[in-house]
């Protein structure tokens, strides 16, 4: 078995790269292929889950540090376990791993782009950016992209041989009929969901638009939106002016598949996106997509054979995506078993895993 392998995360958030990130690490350590341990910068759901499933975890608490001494605190970390590979997940977390291992002997720097390298946002953010990429491309012996779109993306500012495209994996669900789940629709409803969380990115606002445009011809249609996040206030006044009474929020739920398998298809509308880890457990149990082209969504969602595609932005196109669905059962349902196929086929954790302990062991090799 390789030696431990420190993967460093923010922990703050729960989305799909912190999904992704809990299924690669339970994964390494299942399979023997790896023992994997983690630095959280902060508390929450990741933390709770990490411990659950028995991985190692330091988490430091950063709003309570100052930026030193979370490095200093993050290198004694290391200097414990003795990693050969340090895994970082994102902006911040880049410049923690290469400051912390500085002088710290030999040790491979492996970081993932989970999305679209993207400069905006507050100060701090687009000051990360930007500090990022200069450490990336000089300091960081392999960079894991989560689709070929974004392998692209990393391309314009790393090096392509240091650059392993290795997708995002999930658990596949099993055949196993779910708990039942009491939706709050009319008998004969015709429920479209979308899983996420509720932030500026992924567009839900859009989601809610198409919907609205596509029940003036398909009165029966109504939404499911499972998550949370800061704009779910706002979406919930969108909701009652455009589709008063057809749109249930769940709220945080430790099992969508509960939800989705009570749904005919699934919406996401993002405007950038990696590899949604949603996206992947809506087509393995079957359902239809309508998405935008963004990111690494045309890799899954292939026009016409796994789902149907529609521009950023367009409320029109989503909303005929909907209506095609609603209106060919037979060739939704023919999209669904072939997104099923696929996903099953190339996107599980044990794929993730294989091809993530292989970059371990071959940069083990060299560093």
């Amino acid at each position: 078995m390789m030696r431990t392998v420190v993967h460093i995360l923010s922990g703050d958030l729960w989305g799909g790269a912190e999904a992704a990130a809990l299924g690669l690490l339970t994964g390494l350590a299942s399979s023997g292929l790896a023992e994997p341990a983690a630095v959280l910068l902060n508390h929450g759901v990741l933390e709770e889950r990490l411990r659950k499933a028995g991985i190692p975890v330091d988490v430091l608490s950063e709003r309570e540090r100052t930026f030193p001494s979370l490095v200093r605190t993050v290198r004694a970390i290391l200097a414990k376990n003795g990693p050969r590979v340090v895994h970082s997940h994102g902006y911040k977390e880049d410049i923690v791993a290469f400051l912390a291992t500085v002088g710290g002997g030999r040790r491979a720097l492996v970081r993932t782009q989970h999305g679209s390298p993207y400069p905006a946002g507050p100060w701090t953010y687009r000051s990360a950016y930007f500090i990022d990429r200069r450490v990336a491309r000089t300091f960081f012996h392999a960079h894991v992209a989560v689709s070929a779109a974004i392998a692209s993306d990393l391309a314009r500012f790393v090096p392509e041989e240091r650059i392993r495209i290795i997708p995002n994996g999930i658990a596949l669900p099993g055949e196993e009929a779910s708990p039942p789940v009491e939706l709050p629709f009319p008998p004969g409803s015709w429920v479209v969901a979308s899983a996420g969380r509720f932030a500026r990115e992924k567009r839900y606002d859009l989601l809610l638009r198409a919907a609205a445009h596509a029940s003036s011809r398909l009165p029966e249609l109504c939404v499911l939106l499972i998550g949370d996040g800061p704009d779910r206030g706002e979406l919930e006044r969108i909701a009652s002016e455009l589709l008063p009474g057809k749109v249930h929020f769940t709220g945080f739920v430790e099992d969508p598949s509960r939800f989705l398998r009570k749904s005919m298809a699934y919406l996401l509308t993002s405007e950038r996106e990696g590899l949604p880890v949603g996206l992947l457990e809506a087509m393995a149990l079957g359902l239809p997509v309508v998405a935008t082209s963004v990111g690494g969504v045309p890799e899954v969602v292939r026009h016409g054979e796994t789902g149907i595609l529609a521009r950023p932005g367009s409320v029109e196109e989503l909303a005929e995506g909907i209506l095609r669905l609603a209106r060919e059962s037979g060739e939704a349902d023919s999209m669904g078993r072939r997104a099923k196929e696929l996903v099953r086929k190339e996107y599980s954790i044990e794929k993730m895993v294989r091809e993530t302990a292989a970059l371990y062991r071959d940069l083990e090799g060299k560093h």
